[in-house]
């Protein structure tokens, strides 16, 4: 393709992306509520877990690996229920540029999470390379998200390294926190607080967005 003409394709489908801003935004209130709650449960259970074997290892990767699963099919249902309503299909143009900027950083937080935990390293440091890489991805959108979005990705990157640095720094309260109560406190707060303050009414965004489309 001719690098003028894919560089045109990509800014209209950016255009096309921040017109959606407002479904996808009351699509990420949803979401963000069940990964909020989900994260709060897999936290808790995770630190009683600790508690009630004696400070055991727990398995904190698959915890977390279960919680996201969760996310991830409760947001493709509601972005397939907003495709419907807006009469399109789900994996559109918009949708593998979305990924393409989402996807690298997850990748390489996942990776490097993965090789730390196969060589028994400690779950604090695969918190915050997940905290860190998901505020990366939401980050990464920039161009055409919601501002609530890319300010969400801007707090968690914040957490992340303030975590990890905190296990070398002067923050004793933070230095201490357990790997689940880290994750708690940004995936499962941070989430509950984003849902509170983006609207919810999915069907009424899409249907605004098709009427100022055949407007």
């Amino acid at each position: 393709m001719d690098p003028l003409h894919a560089a045109s394709e990509n800014l209209r489908i950016i255009r096309q992306l921040m017109e959606r801003a407002t479904v996808y935004r009351a699509v990420s209130g949803p979401t963000a509520f069940v990964a909020g709650l989900a994260a709060i449960l897999a936290a808790v259970s995770g630190t009683y877990h600790w508690w009630d074997t004696g400070g055991l290892r727990t398995p904190f990767f698959e915890t977390w690996m279960a919680v996201l699963a969760l996310v991830a099919f409760f947001n493709a249902l509601l972005l397939w229920r907003g495709a419907r309503l807006r009469g399109e299909a789900l994996f559109t143009q918009g949708f593998r540029l979305a990924m393409r900027a989402l996807l690298p950083p997850l990748a390489v937080a996942f990776v490097f999470s993965l090789i730390w935990q196969a060589h028994g390293g400690d779950d604090h440091w695969s918190a915050c390379l997940w905290i860190s890489g998901y505020g990366l991805a939401l980050l990464a959108t920039r161009d055409f998200a919601p501002r609530s979005i890319v300010r969400l990705g801007g707090a968690f990157l914040i957490a992340g390294l303030v975590l990890a640095l905190a296990r070398h720094g002067d923050f004793a309260i933070l230095g201490k926190l357990s790997s689940h109560a880290a994750m708690a406190l940004t995936f499962g707060l941070f989430h509950l607080l984003y849902a509170a303050c983006v609207p919810w009414k999915i069907g009424e965004a899409a249907r605004q967005f098709s009427g100022n489309q055949s407007a």
